[in-house]
């Protein structure tokens, strides 16, 4: 049997288990559990759900400190 759920190994280590606490913890927000349950229902399992979450932040976070701009929650991103 062949697995394909592997971690990446850059990186800093206490900063990407940040952003995992962060998505994880995120959960409760209907925004965020949208996004996990949409993920789920692609076939993704749960660890790799909170990990596309957690990815999905550490864009915006980005996008944030790049355009210089503060965090709209409101703001729809296109699909």
């Amino acid at each position: 049997k062949t697995s394909f759920l592997r971690r990446a190994a850059g990186g800093d280590k206490a900063l990407k288990r940040v952003f995992y606490q962060a998505a994880f913890t995120s959960l409760g927000r209907p925004d965020s559990r949208a996004f996990y349950d949409r993920k789920r229902a692609e076939g993704k399992r749960h660890h790799q759900a909170v990990i596309a979450l957690a990815r999905r932040r550490v864009n915006v976070l980005w996008a944030i400190l790049h355009k210089r701009q503060p965090f709209r929650e409101n703001f729809k991103m296109a699909a």
